[in-house]
């Protein structure tokens, strides 16, 4: 239970850090990063629906003063003789909300005549005036400017920036559609075009190819799809003045006309492309929010939840990558993750213009890294205290096994040699054995061998563990070592009746150790008598290929099934027939054999099939 809560509090951690971090918004940090999307992504085009009218500077140069009366009622008609569909006037008239109408300059030299013009031109439905005032639901009066001006048809659009709110840096990033259910101007010019015609609908209907609109306080709102400043067809107000503006670019379209003299700060906005106080004009502020709008391409704002999905699993994933990689490449994780990150957010809103926020993920993965990186190093060193001192126990352990099995082979062959020699001494004596007794001499025979090939084997292996084994090559033919290894085993074969067949080729000497490759042909002959059926035959066989000499040792035994081929090689790997049969062995010899050819920069393998035979194969490169 200890280590089961031990392996999962870093996930639990992990995901308490998460909850913790989406009790904040960080606004500040989720805008930036979506503003940087803006920069970073190929301009989008226009609806080519929207044109902006400037006042500029040149404007003042060309009238000499200000544009008065007159000239705005020569422009506005100019626009609608050309088709406009809407004209919304942003600038300077919604000054005159809050000002004595005798203190405006430079409109103090108005006359009747003039504010009859423009009387007659705003009976037609497609001229509108800009206000920045909402007023409340129920309230009977309607935004107005001030007399002789309140006839004017005025249409709330008021400029938004994250002062108090969200990002809480001054930049505008949306437009208010809706204020307690009064539909206001973006949305009103929006429905206009899209319908054609003027819209009457209720809001719900206005609002039926909005994008992306959501609610703040008593409003709906959407995120501006900015472009970058200039992006939307732009003429100066001189220019139609002296009808140099094409007037073909302005039929159906919908124009909005303001300032661009840089004479007060609120005539501009910062947007996401600049922190620059001049960074656009509020007038091209209100036209990118309505081509926007027009577009249907208002940026959306990815639900929460699917972030803090995303955030417990990069937390998971930090987690897994501190605990279970190695130091380096969990750090390689961290610097590559991060980036990896906000390319997804990126790619996110190029394809869909979606804002996928991955604040709360990025500072899960930074903070769950580095508290969790210490406590991994505890962990680490701790392990490692308890590792030395196993490993100091272990070393002592084997050591005192090497001396035991050293002391205990040498000791054990000096009884096993008696006891070879008086069996000797009794089968070589003129004495009369009855049967009985020559195959009790014989078992008695048979069994000190095993134990001393048993014996041989194990002194072979803890000298491997110990210091290795060193090669003492001479040349030798292959031939004759396995000529003599038959003849060793031939009295074993004898005793079940077993025929050793041996096909060999002319071979040409070969550097090997003698003594070593001997071991190797006697393992794999006395494995095929040990495990062969009586009456059976053992084809030995020799050739030379490649530069390579090869030598087959093949028997008519049971076969080795193939879930134990894997470890045959292994030590003290004894497979599942082996055990079962009468054969006794000590699971070395195989492994032997193994060593000793890779000793000499050979291969082994072998080729089984069950009940029909084995063949091993041995191969040693002619040249060392």
């Amino acid at each position: 239970m200890k280590g089961l809560v031990s392996k999962f509090s870093p996930y639990v951690f992990s995901v308490l850090v998460s909850v913790f971090f989406f009790q904040f918004s960080f606004d500040n940090l989720k805008f930036y990063l979506s503003d940087l999307n803006f920069r970073g992504r190929g301009s989008p085009s226009p609806s080519n629906q929207v044109v902006t009218i400037h006042i500029t500077h040149s404007t003042i140069q060309y009238l000499g003063r200000e544009p008065n009366l007159m000239d705005w009622n020569g422009v506005i008609e100019t626009l609608q003789k050309a088709g406009a569909k809407a004209i919304w006037v942003t600038k300077p008239f919604s000054r005159w909300e809050d000002e004595e109408i005798h203190s405006l300059q430079p409109y103090i030299d108005w006359d009747s005549s003039s504010v009859d013009k423009l009387l007659t031109l705003s009976a037609k439905e497609n001229l509108f005036f800009h206000t920045d005032r909402l007023f409340l639901s129920g309230v009977k009066d309607l935004p107005s400017l001030a007399p002789p001006f309140d006839f004017l048809k005025v249409l709330s659009g008021p400029r938004t920036s994250d002062s108090t709110l969200l990002a809480q840096d001054g930049v505008s990033r949306r437009i208010l559609l809706t204020y307690q259910d009064q539909i206001l101007g973006h949305l009103h010019l929006a429905s206009l075009y899209k319908s054609n015609k003027q819209v009457n609908g209720n809001k719900q209907e206005k609002m039926e190819f909005i994008r992306g609109a959501f609610a703040l306080y008593d409003s709906e709102q959407v995120w501006v799809d900015f472009l970058p400043r200039g992006s939307l067809p732009n003429f100066d107000f001189e220019g139609v003045i002296q009808s140099k503006v094409p007037l073909d670019q302005l039929k159906g379209k919908i124009i909005l006309i303001g300032e661009d003299l840089g004479k007060a700060a609120n005539d501009y906005v910062k947007t996401p492309f600049s922190r620059d106080p001049s960074a656009m004009t509020l007038n091209e502020f209100h036209a990118q929010g309505l081509d926007s709008i027009l577009r249907n391409s208002s940026v959306v704002m990815a639900p929460s939840y699917l972030g803090f999905i995303l955030s417990l699993l990069i937390g998971i994933l930090t987690v897994y990558f501190s605990f279970h990689v190695n130091p380096l490449k969990s750090l390689m994780f961290l610097f590559l993750f991060i980036p990896l990150l906000l390319v997804f957010q990126f790619l996110i809103f190029q394809f869909f213009t979606v804002h996928f926020s991955v604040v709360h993920s990025l500072l899960t993965c930074l903070v769950v890294y580095y508290l969790l990186l210490p406590y991994r190093l505890f962990i680490e060193q701790k392990n490692n205290w308890e590792f030395k001192q196993k490993n100091k126990l272990l070393s002592q352990v084997e050591e005192l096994k090497t001396n035991f099995i050293s002391m205990m082979s040498h000791d054990l062959k000096t009884p096993i040699a008696r006891i070879q020699g008086m069996t000797d001494v009794i089968l070589n004596d003129d004495i009369v054995l009855s049967s009985k007794q020559r195959e009790a001499i014989d078992f008695i025979r048979s069994s000190s061998n095993d134990l001393l090939r048993v014996l041989s084997a194990i002194l072979n292996y803890a000298r491997i563990e110990n210091q290795g084994v060193e090669l003492n090559k001479t040349n030798r033919d292959i031939n004759e070592l396995l000529d003599d290894v038959i003849n060793r085993h031939l009295f074993l074969a004898k005793l079940k009746h077993i025929q050793i067949l041996f096909e060999k080729e002319p071979l040409f000497l070969i550097p090997v150790d003698a003594d070593l490759i001997r071991q190797v042909f006697a393992n794999l002959i006395e494995n095929a008598i040990k495990y062969s059926e009586e009456n059976s035959k053992i084809l030995v066989t020799t050739e030379e290929f490649d530069g390579w000499v090869r030598v087959q040792v093949a028997d008519q035994g049971p076969g080795i099934p193939l879930e134990d081929r894997p470890y045959l090689f292994t030590k003290f790997f004894r497979g599942s027939r082996a055990k079962s049969s009468p054969v006794k062995g000590s699971g070395l010899g195989l492994f032997l054999t193994h060593y000793f050819v890779e000793l000499h920069k050979g291969r082994i393998t072998v080729e089984s099939e069950v009940n029909v035979g084995t063949t091993f194969t041995v191969e040693l490169p002619i040249k060392s």
